[in-house]
């Protein structure tokens, strides 16, 4: 016997929408894995400043602080990576 399982649903809902506010002179971007990208237009050589959003779903007492851990370590692992700075943004009320 079988049976379906299927996305939206309840057992696996969707995701939250999401939206990212762009200068004029960013564009969409398309790349593998990610539902949301994008990137300052620039000329062919120069670094492009972009921002790309990839969507993961955690078990429940996954928090946000253990989140943005993770990212941090991995980030912190590639060679040549230099922090400019960080900040702070409210997600979901917090």
């Amino acid at each position: 016997m079988t049976h379906t399982l299927s996305f939206p649903s309840e057992a696996a809902p969707a995701f939250a929408p999401l939206e990212l506010q762009l200068p004029d002179d960013w564009k969409a971007l398309s790349v593998s894995g990610a539902v949301l990208a994008a990137g300052k237009t620039v000329e062919q050589g120069q670094f492009r400043p972009n921002v790309v959003v990839a969507v993961s779903r955690f078990g429940a007492g996954y928090s946000l602080e253990t989140a943005i851990e993770a990212v941090v370590r991995r980030v912190e692992e590639i060679d040549g990576v230099a922090e400019l700075g960080r900040e702070e943004t409210e997600v979901l009320g917090r």
